[in-house]
């Protein structure tokens, strides 16, 4: 024939990109498959009922199920010939880009969501797991929290390996001036059941001057309003928003100052109820470095003077690579302290931020003009 179909596959997870293959033998340019995209269309020769001819074409098929037959026509005065045809779909990778700004030594959260229950969630290299939330209940979900240090030369990206999932998703928050050692104070969890507001544990902080970050999921595709009073890093859903299937999720943060009980922290969703889960945890923050922000419009050959206070005045004070010490002034007296004042000259492709490390645990404050 003159027209090739492919078999109808059927696929098992949401946001597949179908691909095919369509072949026979003549020599003549192809049509694609309706709403299909062409990716090439080759001839052995000139158009002719001789030779073989070959065509590959790609969708993205955004929810699981069949795919339907994909048929291609040969064109330009196409004589009838057999053929062979081909489809594939592929398994989405959960990537996640590295937030905007993160810096080394910045501790990231990673929040990842996936139905069913039972999927295996596999995390990239030198990620840990915080917390992992299953509920069981009909339409099944899990939520998994997972925390990682920056290092000097972060990928732009993640990729979590997910198997035996219909639907995930996730999102990353990135927080400085944490402790890396022991960046969680305290965290903790809880499956949540059929509704649209979906509320974590409470939890009690032991520090000042947390940064609370929270997770909710739940079992459909929707948009998130955040906690009251939080701030709202992520709200992602696959397949895209407003569907009663589905998995969508929402990270938010807010900083606590004093220490004691977070309370529950409550996000709502539109539409349709259903199962999902939430974590909660606070990060501690650091007490032996302090990451100071570059002023936004220096460029190169300005000249950066950076101030830093410091309590108590016995600590030893490591500026980042590249900067001066001017001078120091301690203060012995009272409650001790100590002024460092440093100087640089900005180059080309200076970082966001920079880093000034303590001996001790000290408190700390600091600027650059």
């Amino acid at each position: 024939a003159t027209t090739h179909a492919t078999p109808n596959v059927t696929t098992t997870v949401a946001n597949t990109m179908v691909v095919t293959h369509h072949t026979y033998s003549s020599s003549r340019n192809w049509t694609p498959p309706g709403g299909m995209t062409e990716s090439f269309d080759q001839r052995s020769g000139g158009a002719s009922a001789t030779g073989q001819s070959v065509e590959g074409n790609r969708v993205v098929q955004a929810a699981a199920g069949a795919t339907g037959v994909k048929t291609a026509t040969a064109t330009g005065g196409a004589s009838a010939d057999v053929g062979n045809t081909h489809i594939l779909a592929l398994r989405p990778a959960l990537r996640i880009s590295l937030p905007t700004g993160t810096v080394q030594n910045d501790v990231m959260i990673a929040a990842i969501a996936v139905q069913p229950n039972t999927a295996v969630i596999t995390p990239p290299a030198g990620w840990t797991l915080v917390n992992r939330i299953d509920n069981a209940s009909v339409t099944a979900n899990s939520l998994a929290v997972y925390r990682k240090t920056a290092d000097a030369a972060e990928p732009s990206s993640y990729v979590w390996v997910i198997s035996g999932a219909s639907y995930y998703v996730g999102g990353i928050q990135s927080f400085s001036g944490v402790d890396t050692t022991t960046p969680v104070d305290v965290q903790n969890g809880q499956a949540t059941a059929s509704g649209t507001s979906h509320a974590t544990p409470s939890v009690t902080t032991t520090v000042a001057n947390t940064m609370v970050v929270t997770a909710h999921t739940f079992a459909s595709s929707r948009t998130w309003t955040p906690p009251a009073g939080m701030t709202e890093s992520f709200d992602v859903a696959s397949p895209a928003p407003n569907n009663a299937n589905g998995q969508s999720l929402e990270g938010a943060r807010v900083v606590q100052a004093a220490v004691g009980a977070t309370g529950a922290k409550t996000a709502t969703v539109g539409g349709n109820a259903d199962r999902g889960a939430t974590h909660i945890l606070a990060l501690r923050p650091s007490r032996t470095s302090i990451n100071i922000a570059r002023p936004a419009t220096a460029v190169e050959n300005d000249f950066m003077i950076a101030a830093i206070g410091v309590t108590p005045s016995s600590v030893t004070v490591t500026p980042p690579s590249g900067w001066t010490l001017l001078r120091r002034t301690d203060n012995a007296g009272g409650v001790s302290n100590s002024l460092a004042v440093y100087t640089k000259v900005a180059i080309a492709g200076e970082p966001a931020s920079y880093y000034w490390t303590f001996s001790a645990a000290a408190t700390a404050v600091g600027g650059i003009q």
